[in-house]
């Protein structure tokens, strides 16, 4: 009985110390990889992601020497088809290419490319082409903060990005009226502070309801008077 507990005992020894160096060497391969995957980026050196043996880090390498490079044919060495998807998608967007987006499989994330280079291009046109109504309205969102255009919010179907699209265009305009359109008392309380701020108007922070919103606003009134007053 001692014999086969010893043997036992023994057993689990050697098998702790295999489990360990494979642990051992997973690891020192996962920095190895990770070093070799970062140097190459920082290069640009797209031969060095050739010579990566294991595929994730690979990838990682062509997708951080594509972006970079903003190469799309970098991309097309991806493997990972979730990882080659974005790929195209940062591609587009900084390149300002719409048509690399309708390489992209995944309809989601094909919507979000159309929303960014829209955006880039300041190009409303583009929105108008995503089907999913929300990232539509986003797209609408994005575009008119961008160009400063009220009536881009309009266009907007979901009533609380549309309050989201008139605070954003609002506060460079310093605009308070703006603010009435909003309907979620919230955004619209929001939206008279920020209007009071840029303005260092007292009397805007008089047509917020909620009282710790509207004491905010009379303090941070007074601090943005304050702080052009010469001293």
């Amino acid at each position: 009985m001692k014999k086969y507990l010893v043997f036992g005992l023994v057993f689990v020894i050697v098998l702790s110390g295999c489990i360990g160096r494979e642990t051992e060497l997973k690891t020192s391969t996962t920095v190895k990889n990770y070093t070799i995957t970062t140097t190459t980026i920082e290069k640009e050196d797209l031969s060095g992601c050739d010579e990566i043996q294991d595929r994730n880090s690979k990838d990682e390498c062509y997708f951080g020497i594509a972006k970079a490079k903003k190469n799309l044919s970098i991309c097309d060495k991806i493997q990972n088809q979730d990882r080659k998807n974005v790929c195209y998608w940062v591609v587009a967007r900084d390149t300002e290419d719409l048509s690399i987006c309708d390489k992209i499989q995944n309809r989601d994330c094909k919507n979000w490319c159309y929303s960014d280079v829209a955006k880039a291009k300041e190009d409303l046109s583009i929105c108008d082409k995503i089907p999913d109504q929300h990232c539509k309205d986003v797209c609408y969102k994005l575009i008119a903060k961008a160009k400063e255009d009220l009536s881009i919010c309009d266009k907007i179907q979901n009533q609380h990005c549309k309050d989201m699209c008139y605070s954003d265009v609002t506060t460079p305009k310093k605009d308070f009226s703006i603010c009435d359109k909003i309907q979620n008392q919230v955004w619209k309380d929001l939206c008279y502070i920020d209007v009071g701020i840029a303005k260092k108007d007292l009397s805007i922070c008089d047509k917020i309801q909620d009282q710790g919103y509207k004491y905010r606003c009379y303090k941070e009134v007074a601090k943005a008077k304050e702080d052009t007053t010469p001293r």
